[in-house]
């Protein structure tokens, strides 16, 4: 979520930003949320003011009886009642402000970097450089869930079974690469310097919203019904819910963390989901990167990331490319 005083000072730039995003239905959001804001801070100070008012008169009260002058003691008694109910009125609009404000920041979206070509979609991508290049072979390339049903190694159909559409049964030598393939993620990653994490699998419905958006979170994220619980879709849910609410001090950054978990999603919308493959599914598992860094070192990481992303994959003698 981008800082509300960004948009205090600068609407515009983060207008443009939404335009190059091709997400225009936005754009009133920019001009609603500063409305908000400049309520949501008038009220923040009036309700400020009455609170110091109500510690004063409250203070007098005592003093009043002291002295034996009940008649002021009980005008201020009536005073501070009156300002009593008008506090709680006013937090309660505080409370409304912050909330709407809130909602309506989730959806804004952050600020792209200017190295980003603009494209309103996949057709659109620029591919930036290439390591490696792809083996075309002189025949044709069986479909992936073809190969792996030849040697045994995947159950769809009951898996289906079980569990409907989107899962599946890994078994035999193809399981035992799946957990090889992680295994060295992990060590590759311990290699880098970055300290391993088994995270919890369900995070609270605070820590969704901290980090992704509403409409994102209905559309992934698995619930658990009578609980304030979601299965996570990524290990980055539970990775970055981590510091919410907390201050790291300077000298213990950057924190380099890297994270295997299962991964749950609905993926609601994809049309892919009722196709015989293991793509676009509802269970999987995934090693993550995650840095917490101070900002201006943010891009050196992104970039560090990204070519840890780069090794890890030539050395599996898999071709790679930037779009």
């Amino acid at each position: 979520m981008i800082d509300i005083k960004l948009i205090r000072t600068n609407p515009e730039m983060v207008k443009e930003n939404i335009r190059k995003k091709f997400q225009d239905e936005k754009l009133e959001l920019v001009d609603k949320v500063v409305t908000l804001d400049e309520e949501y801070r008038k009220t923040k100070t009036e309700c400020d003011s009455l609170r110091n008012v109500r510690k004063v008169r409250s203070k007098e009260i005592g003093g009043f009886m002291a002295k034996g002058m009940k008649e002021e003691a009980e005008k201020a008694k009536a005073e501070v009642t009156e300002l009593g109910d008008k506090l709680a009125e006013m937090e309660a609009l505080e409370t409304k402000l912050e909330g709407e404000i809130k909602e309506i920041m989730m959806v804004i979206p952050n600020i792209i970097d200017d190295s980003v070509p603009i494209g309103k979609d996949d057709s659109e991508n620029v591919e930036v450089e290439r390591f490696g290049e792809p083996a075309v072979p002189d025949f044709e390339v069986p479909y992936h869930v073809d190969i792996m049903e030849k040697v045994n190694g995947i159950d769809i159909d009951s898996a289906r079974s079980t569990s409907g559409n989107g899962f599946y049964y890994l078994k035999g030598d193809i399981a035992q690469l799946q957990s090889c393939i992680l295994s060295y993620a992990r060590d590759f990653m311990i290699d880098k310097g970055f300290t391993y994490y088994i995270p919890p699998f369900m995070i609270r419905s605070a820590v969704v919203t901290g980090v992704m958006s509403f409409d994102d979170m209905a559309n992934m994220m698995y619930k658990i019904e009578g609980e304030d619980l979601y299965l996570i879709g990524t290990s980055e849910h539970s990775m970055i819910g981590k510091f919410i609410d907390t201050i790291l001090p300077e000298n213990e950054l950057p924190q380099t963390l890297t994270s295997y978990s299962p991964c749950f999603r609905k993926e609601v919308g994809s049309k892919g989901i009722e196709e015989r493959g293991v793509y676009r599914i509802h269970q999987f598992e995934k090693q993550e990167m995650v840095v917490v860094c101070k900002p201006e070192e943010s891009m050196d990481w992104f970039h560090k990331l990204y070519s840890y992303t780069v090794e890890f994959f030539r050395t599996l003698d898999i071709p790679v490319r930037t779009l």
